[in-house]
């Protein structure tokens, strides 16, 4: 039901939003259908479009596009990386194929479709960060300094990250 609900809130202004664009592209000449991206990686018409679908479509386009140039390169795996304002998803491809989460958590509500696996880190291109106290602090006001951190996953599937405080304290040393 949580699911329902969410899609309910969030639907009426999205396909509002598309339709209107929609319209627009045919009045400037445009006669292909608009597709729009989905969470799970493919695209689909406005027609067929629900919010919930969209939600993180943006990094399921990368892995998409990931999966795509791995298999024309013949790599058995590879790892989609999509640096937003304030975070990076990342996503392992296999041998073409990407994992998928059937019950995310979706603006803490936990819903029932599938989604392309992401792991976040709360670290983007806009995103500045310190030590302070030998803890990472993030936050607005504080100077920018260089990242460095490892990403790998664990034997029971799960993607783990680190960042290398040592490295950040070396980068605030004049």
């Amino acid at each position: 039901i949580q699911t329902a609900v969410l899609d309910a809130y969030l639907h009426p202004v999205m396909s509002r939003f598309l339709y209107r664009v929609e319209d627009e592209l045919r009045a400037a000449g445009y006669r292909r259908p608009l597709l729009v991206a989905n969470s799970n990686g493919g695209v689909s018409r406005v027609a067929k479009t629900t919010a919930l679908r969209t939600w993180g479509s943006g990094p399921a386009g990368g892995v998409a596009a990931t999966s795509h140039v791995a298999r024309h390169l013949a790599l058995p795996r590879a790892l989609a990386i999509d640096v937003g304002g304030t975070s990076t998803d990342l996503c392992f491809v296999s041998d073409g194929r990407w994992e998928y989460d059937v019950q995310p958590v979706i603006l803490d509500a936990e819903v029932a479709l599938p989604v392309l696996s992401l792991s976040s880190l709360p670290l983007g291109g806009g995103t500045i960060a310190r030590v302070v106290a030998a803890a990472l602090e993030e936050g607005a006001a504080i100077p920018a300094v260089p990242v460095v951190g490892t990403l790998k996953r664990e034997a029971d599937g799960a993607c783990a990250a680190t960042v290398d405080r040592s490295a950040l304290c070396e980068a605030q040393t004049p």
